[in-house]
């Protein structure tokens, strides 16, 4: 037999995120990109853009060592603008922006701010 109480439970409340401050974090992300942007072409290729750059020509589902997002937006990057250099890079540029300025912010707004630091500094340095 199956006994309800009459007792509702109560929803447990989870705390707030803190709240974003977009003006600041909007001119971080800006000067962010504005940077990125600046910077693409400065020096030569990497082994690693070479390598989707390859791959982007031999499409498919899968490769032995990465999933094939990346070489094909290196493939449409480079059949949209051309065969340049910053137009190989112009796709990490949204990723980046949208990403680390946000992060950055509610970590060092919460009160586990050197935990939250730590590991993104350690995974931006993992993806660099």
């Amino acid at each position: 037999m199956i006994v309800e109480s009459k007792e509702r439970s109560r929803p447990r409340h989870r705390p707030a995120l803190p709240a974003l401050a977009r003006t600041p974090v909007g001119l971080v992300a800006g000067g962010l990109a504005a940077l990125l942007l600046a910077t693409s072409n400065g020096y030569g290729y990497h082994r690693d853009e070479l390598y989707f750059r390859v791959l982007g020509q031999h499409p498919a589902w899968g490769y032995v060592d990465q999933p094939p997002l990346t070489p094909l937006l290196g493939r449409l990057a480079t059949a949209v603008f051309g065969d340049h250099l910053w137009a190989l890079r112009l796709p990490a540029t949204p990723c980046t922006v949208t990403t680390g300025p946000e992060r950055t912010s509610r970590a060092l707004s919460s009160h586990r701010a050197v935990a939250h630091m730590s590991f993104h500094a350690g995974s931006n340095l993992w993806l660099a």
